[in-house]
């Protein structure tokens, strides 16, 4: 629970339910505290609102109401801790049926390595195309590939450390063992995500063995994944 002493105006906090009778499928209302008052009883009650809507109109029109909760039912709005393991409670009961173990090997199969080919050549070979992204299907697992505004070609990542530190650590250690240090490499969204930026050779054979690479060695795709190519043009 979020105790009436830790509750801070603006802050997020949540009011967790359940769908079903089992109370095993969860849904989750982000609530944002606003203030307390009392009601026309004296009594007193805590104000949240809805994210995307405000007690403060500027257009003259009506105000949203706000969720007003009372002291004896306070316990139920949740901090982000509070949700953490609300979630963790019913979440050994997720997956209801276990998926098969068997997972496929790590690589890429002839047509996906034909495709890659292909669309790097196409970039490589098309100066009006500033950048190509290229992303594990159903993944947010990938690489962009970029030019440099001196010449020559970059490879980029956005690893997001405080979800995964391990990814952002492979990316290191696979470029510092190919003797390639970033020279783009800062934190944005809060610290969030890490911006890493990698020079890389020009010739096509080459930036596809490193594509290959980062896909197999940092990424692990497997054989029967896909890969999906978002291509930008300079404007």
């Amino acid at each position: 629970m979020a105790r009436p002493n830790d509750l801070i105006p603006g802050n997020c906090y949540f009011l967790v339910g359940y769908h079903d009778r089992d109370l095993l499928i969860p849904s989750v209302e982000t609530l944002i505290f606003r203030r307390t008052e009392e009601d026309d009883n004296g009594e007193r009650i805590w104000l949240f609102e809805e994210p995307g809507c405000s007690d403060d109109s500027d257009d003259g029109t009506e105000p949203e109401p706000m969720l007003a909760i009372r002291d004896d039912m306070l316990y139920q709005v949740l901090d982000f801790d509070g949700l953490l393991l609300t979630l963790k409670e019913v979440s050994e009961y997720h997956p209801l049926t276990a998926p098969s173990p068997v997972a496929s090997p790590v690589g890429i199969n002839h047509a996906v390595l034909a495709e890659l080919q292909g669309n790097v050549q196409k970039f490589v070979d098309s100066p009006e195309l500033y950048s190509v992204t290229v992303t594990i299907l159903f993944r947010d697992d990938g690489l962009s590939l970029g030019r440099r505004k001196d010449g020559g070609f970059e490879m980029g990542f956005f690893p997001h450390p405080k979800l995964d530190p391990a990814e952002e650590l492979k990316l290191l250690k696979f470029f510092e063992g190919i003797g390639i240090a970033p020279h783009v490499d800062y934190l944005a969204d809060k610290g969030r995500t890490r911006i890493l930026e990698f020079s890389i050779p020009s010739d096509p054979a080459e930036i596809i063995d490193l594509c290959v690479r980062v896909l197999t060695e940092v990424y692990e795709i497997r054989d029967d994944e896909t890969l999906k190519y978002s291509f930008l043009q300079k404007r």
